[in-house]
């Protein structure tokens, strides 16, 4: 219990960290107060129907992200929180508390040995999930659509 106590305090320092220092972009959706999938329904909307009065063509990318979270690369996930200015206490603690996971594989009569997993963070999935991914949204290119 107290383990969740603390996962939900460390979302909340992540998310209130990543809009006081604008470590996300604006148009970044989710896990964090104001970014609410109806928020990004309303941006979308709005945006389309802006440029269709302006006579331009739209195009948009949706990603589907099932399954994502459990195929985060910790070491990437740590050093994409690190190079968006997140300190490395939080980064070392996403790791440790992960670290030593293990499941084991079952399906009619087999069972595997236990296996340890490397990959794959459910734990604060969504604002980390936004950390681990923000390079494709700030790769776009505004300029040129």
């Amino acid at each position: 219990m107290l383990g969740k106590v603390l996962s939900v305090c460390v979302t909340e320092d992540l998310a209130s960290m990543a809009k006081i220092h604008k470590l996300l972009p604006e148009n970044y959706f989710g896990s964090h107060p104001g970014r609410t999938t109806t928020d990004s329904i309303h941006y979308v909307t709005k945006y389309i129907k802006d440029a269709w009065r302006k006579g331009e063509v739209i195009s948009a990318l949706f990603l589907a992200i099932k399954c994502a979270f459990p195929s985060m690369v910790l070491d990437q996930l740590g050093h994409d929180m690190w190079c968006r200015g997140i300190p490395m206490q939080y980064t070392d603690w996403i790791k440790h508390r992960v670290h030593g996971r293990r499941t084991t594989l079952k399906f009619d009569r087999y069972e595997s040995e236990p296996l340890e997993l490397v990959n794959g963070l459910n734990l604060l999935s969504g604002i980390t999930f936004q950390f681990y991914n923000v390079d494709l949204i700030d790769a776009q290119n505004l300029e040129n659509g």
